[in-house]
């Protein structure tokens, strides 16, 4: 077999004592196809007999025309015996189960619950939902165990650059383009190469992490959480949804007129039980900070409305924040731009950082936004229109209500 430099590196480096090697960058470059032959190699060599094994992605049906027919030809090679059934989804190789599962939506976790898995090849990596890939991790219970993934990259504040990656939680990152693979013929690289370009380029092409195109809040500046003595008030906006996500964002405005976002927080009702407009109340009322004012409500949550206004001890004004989407954007991304808006480094504002790098406008269409992933910007829009339109209208001042 003939290999490239960048498919070596990969071969070496899934046979050492790391935990997780990742190789991930340009389509067509020859990484899943090292990364199966790495992954097989290792399975067949250091897992005891009768281990299962996971191999996961996107979209079975891309698994079965693509890692199986490689793994069945490494076999091949190898003359070790193997199988595939149909039935149960099982690549049976050399003594060992290879569990093909899907990770394509909210309740992908539940396919591998209970499992006991030695190692993993994960295909797509970025395309998986986050809780399954934190699952897939909890269910390597051998002491060798290990993972392979393969990927291309997406957005800047993607979860798994900035939770593991970045944090070297995968201790192995190999960086792969069309020219690493041995098989791919020039012509096609250099057409490759000029038929594209735009986001789809920098990510697809160059196997680079890049923000969405036309990207709605290009970028933005981050800060430290302020002091509590710098804070003069705060005011949350909330985007509701029962059967979908609800999502908290508070702002706090300092004694210097700075605006900061200090903390988010987000609640998914697809992926667990929907929250009652009691509970999703009382979840308000543990996350409001000190000296918050006002909350910014989404217009559409009247029943959510009456159910704050009936707290007692509320120690906030509540009102429907205001809905022009396009001004408000446009508020927002003004605010981004001159930095009078930054977001803290909290934990728990990573959302929205992950959310703002992908939100933008529907293809040739600069007054829509894509709906998709949205909740924490819509909160965001929520707070930070109704807030800076009030300043505007008290003609830059807004006068701080008693006892703040």
């Amino acid at each position: 077999m003939n290999f490239s430099a960048k498919q070596k590196e990969i071969l070496q480096h899934g046979l050492n004592e790391d935990v997780f090697c990742a190789s991930y960058g340009a389509i067509r470059s020859g990484k899943t196809y090292a990364s199966a032959l790495a992954f097989l190699i290792y399975t067949q060599s250091r897992a005891p007999k009768g281990a299962r094994h996971l191999v996961a992605g996107r979209n079975l049906r891309t698994m079965k025309r693509e890692i199986i027919p490689t793994l069945e030809t490494f076999c091949d090679a190898a003359g070790t015996p193997h199988h595939y059934e149909y039935v149960d989804n099982t690549f049976h190789a050399g003594g060992h189960e290879y569990l093909l599962t899907a990770a394509n939506d909210a309740k992908a976790e539940a396919r591998i619950r209970g499992l006991t898995i030695h190692s993993i090849l994960l295909d797509e990596a970025t395309l998986v939902p986050q809780d399954f890939f934190e699952a897939m991790v909890g269910r390597m219970t051998y002491g060798e165990s290990k993972g392979w993934l393969t990927f291309n990259p997406g957005h800047p504040y993607h979860w798994l650059k900035t939770d593991w990656i970045d944090t070297d939680g995968i201790e192995r990152c190999v960086h792969c383009v069309m020219a690493d693979n041995p098989s791919l013929p020039a012509k096609v690289i250099a057409r490759n190469e000029s038929l594209f370009d735009g986001v789809f380029k920098r990510r697809m092409i160059d196997g680079v992490w890049a923000a969405a195109e036309g990207a709605i809040y290009p970028s933005w500046q981050e800060c430290r959480t302020p002091r509590e003595a710098d804070v003069r008030w705060r005011d949350i906006g909330l985007d509701y949804g029962i059967s979908t996500v609800t999502a908290f964002v508070q702002l706090a405005t300092l004694h210097n007129g700075q605006q900061v976002i200090d903390k988010c927080w987000s609640y998914d009702g697809r992926k667990s039980n929907p929250l009652t407009d009691g509970q999703i109340a009382d979840a308000l009322q543990a996350f409001a900070g000190d000296r918050v004012r006002t909350v910014y409500i989404d217009p559409s949550a009247a029943s959510l409305h009456k159910e704050l206004l009936r707290i007692k001890g509320r120690r906030f004004r509540v009102q429907f924040g205001r809905n022009e989407v396009i001004p408000g954007i446009r508020t927002c991304m003004n605010l981004l731009e001159r930095g009078e808006l930054k977001i803290c480094d909290h934990p728990s504002t990573m959302g929205l950082r992950r959310e703002m790098a992908e939100y933008s406008w529907e293809i040739g269409k600069e007054d829509r936004p894509v709906k998709a992933n949205d909740h924490l910007c819509d909160a965001l829009r929520y707070v930070a229109f109704s807030l800076n339109w009030l300043r505007r209208s008290a003609g830059g001042k807004i006068a701080l209500p008693e006892g703040l």
